[in-house]
């Protein structure tokens, strides 16, 4: 099972976020070298982010280390992260549930909103 089924919506986002800093980090480490210092993993994130560059062939040891490394990667930011759902955004809550939330809480039906202003109609942009 690939980390794209493995982990949860959220999951995704911060995991892309994460691979994109590094990436960016590794194209800006990359075109800092002089042209005669950067080898051929370089080259390949040059040409990754749109930079014409010879094209790099790549033997299957080389493709396997290269691959066995984003893995790696891959696997200790999943479990750096694991169990961090990423932001969470607050909501208000409607009357019904802030009620059912204070009866919950101290087990009295003292239904607060009976004071509150009437909830509006959920519209298609709020909803």
């Amino acid at each position: 099972m690939g980390i794209r089924n493995s982990l949860q919506l959220g999951e995704r986002k911060g995991y892309l976020t994460i691979m994109t800093k590094l990436f960016d980090q590794a194209i800006e480490a990359v075109r800092s070298l002089p042209p005669d210092a950067q080898d051929d993993i370089a080259r390949i994130i040059l040409q990754l982010a749109g930079n014409d560059a010879e094209p790099v062939t790549l033997s299957a040891a080389e493709r396997a280390a290269i691959i066995a490394s984003i893995k790696d990667i891959r696997d200790q930011e999943a479990e750096r992260n694991a169990g961090d759902p990423g932001v969470v955004l607050a909501r208000r809550l409607s009357n019904a549930e802030f009620d059912y939330t204070i009866r919950d809480l101290t087990g009295v039906d003292v239904r607060p909103t009976r004071e509150f202003p009437v909830d509006a109609a959920p519209t298609a942009s709020s909803a």
